[in-house]
């Protein structure tokens, strides 16, 4: 090998070099930029957005689905669908949760809300759904949770094989 091809050699392993470590801190920033400092976001690695809303037959209270996708920017990400109810014409807020289901992205497994009465709200779910909180009121509405289809014996066979309790 000449002299000048060695040189040459030595100038693209060098490239490669500087090329992997700009990749390297590049990668860096954008991890801390995608979990920290994303505008509109409340928690750090989090993003909300409304899905559906849906107004109550009196027209005072609306519910919500919000899509809450978290991302630690490298390799954890979680997909949580929170319900939430607000008066209407009030922002809601995390306070205002009132149910969560891991669904993963899949949009078989979101929630279906149904408004029964003026002050009753149903929450529609598959069987296998994994819940994260359920409340059974928020102020003056009556929150009910229903499986689809209600297998409850299905539900506890899939709960216990995921090593929870089935209560």
């Amino acid at each position: 090998m000449t002299a000048r091809g060695y040189g040459l050699r030595l100038r693209i392993h060098k490239c490669r070099l500087v090329a992997c470590w700009l990749v390297a801190a590049l990668s860096f920033t954008e991890r801390l930029t995608v979990a920290k400092n994303v505008p509109g976001k409340d928690v750090a690695g989090c993003s909300r957005n409304t899905i559906e809303m849906l107004v109550s037959p009196d027209d005072i209270w609306a519910a919500f689905v919000q899509e809450e996708v978290c991302s630690d920017g490298a390799f954890v990400t979680t997909v949580v669908n929170y319900v939430q109810v607000e008066r209407r014409g009030v922002e809601p807020t995390r306070e205002n949760d009132v149910f969560a289901i891991v669904d993963h992205g899949a949009l078989d497994d979101r929630p279906i809300l149904q408004w029964l009465t003026t002050r009753e709200l149903r929450i529609m779910v598959p069987n296998n759904a994994l819940i994260g909180l359920q409340k059974g009121s928020y102020q003056e509405i009556n929150v009910v949770v229903r499986f689809e289809p209600d297998d409850p014996a299905d539900r506890q066979q899939f709960l216990k094989s995921l090593g929870l309790d089935p209560k």
